[in-house]
C-alpha cells in the first residue's frame, strides 16, 4: 500500500519562440501549469495481480454533488483532506472502508476467518500511527511490514512500476484535456488507473521488488522470494 499525488504539467518541455537579449544569463522557460488543487490517491496491490478499490483524497469538502451522477463515482472511494495529501484521518477511512472489507471478504471466500494478511508500507508517520495500528489489530492477524527509511524507490512494488504506468497515462490524458474541473480530473484518474491495473503490470511490480507468486497443480499457491533480486536490492540499499 502507498499513496501518490495526481499531478500533471501539460506545458512541460513545450517549445515556443521568444525574444531574448544576447547577453542574458537567464535561460527562457515557459511557465508550467500544474494541477490545482492537488489530489492524492491511496492504492494497494496484491501479489495475485489484483488491486484494492482506490481511495481518492479530494481537497474539497463539498464534492459529492459534482460527481454523484458520474459513472466513476462508485468505482473509487473518496476522502477529504484540506491539503489534498494523506492524513491520519484519511488512513482511518482507508482501513475501515477499503482494507478491512477486502480482508474480511477474502477470509469468507477462503472459509478461514483468521487467515493471516501481510501488509507492506513505508514508514510514513500516518501509516504507523498508534490509532491506525489499533484498527489493524481489530481486524486481527494483520502483519504490517514497514520498509526501511528512504528505500521505497527500490523496495516498494507500487513505486517500481505501478505508479509509473499510472502517471504516464494520467499525464497524457491531462495533456489532451487540461480542464481543471473536478469531474474531468477524476475521470482521467479513473482511466489512468484502469490502464495501470492490468494483471501483468501488478505482478511485474512485485517481481521488481523480489517477490513472485507460484501456482501449484492442487490449486494452492506459495510466495517465492527471488533471491538474486533480493540480494541486488539489499546491495543497492547499502551503497
Amino acid at each position: 500500500m502507498d499513496e501518490t499525488g495526481c499531478v500533471s504539467k501539460p506545458d512541460k518541455n513545450i517549445k515556443m519562440k521568444c525574444v531574448v537579449h544576447l547577453d542574458s544569463r537567464v535561460f527562457p522557460r515557459k511557465k508550467e501549469n500544474t494541477d490545482h488543487p492537488p489530489i492524492s490517491k491511496i492504492s494497494a496491490i496484491i501479489l495475485n495481480g489484483e488491486s484494492l478499490k482506490p481511495m481518492i483524497i479530494v481537497p474539497r469538502k463539498r464534492y459529492e454533488k459534482e460527481i454523484e451522477n458520474e459513472r466513476l463515482y462508485s468505482s473509487m472511494e473518496y476522502s477529504f483532506s484540506e491539503s489534498g495529501y494523506n492524513t491520519i484521518k484519511n488512513m482511518h477511512e482507508w482501513v475501515i472502508n477499503v482494507f478491512a472489507p477486502y480482508v474480511l471478504s477474502i477470509r469468507e471466500e477462503l472459509g478461514q476467518p483468521d487467515a493471516p494478511c501481510i501488509l507492506i508500507m513505508d514508514n510514513m508517520t500516518v501509516h504507523g500511527n498508534s490509532d491506525v495500528m489499533n484498527l489493524f489489530n481489530n481486524i486481527g492477524n494483520v502483519y504490517v511490514v514497514f520498509l526501511p527509511p528512504h528505500s521505497s524507490h527500490f523496495m516498494q512494488a507500487l513505486d517500481l512500476l505501478f505508479f509509473g504506468v499510472f502517471k504516464k497515462f494520467y499525464k497524457s490524458l491531462r495533456s489532451e484535456d487540461p480542464s481543471d474541473s473536478l469531474v474531468g480530473k477524476l475521470s482521467n484518474i479513473h482511466k489512468a488507473l484502469y490502464y495501470a491495473s492490468y494483471f501483468s503490470t501488478i505482478q511485474k511490480s512485485f517481481r521488481r521488488a523480489g517477490f513472485s507468486l507460484i501456482h501449484h497443480r492442487d490449486g494452492n499457491f506459495s510466495i517465492q522470494i527471488l533471491k538474486e533480486k533480493q540480494e541486488k536490492i539489499i546491495k543497492q540499499g547499502t551503497e
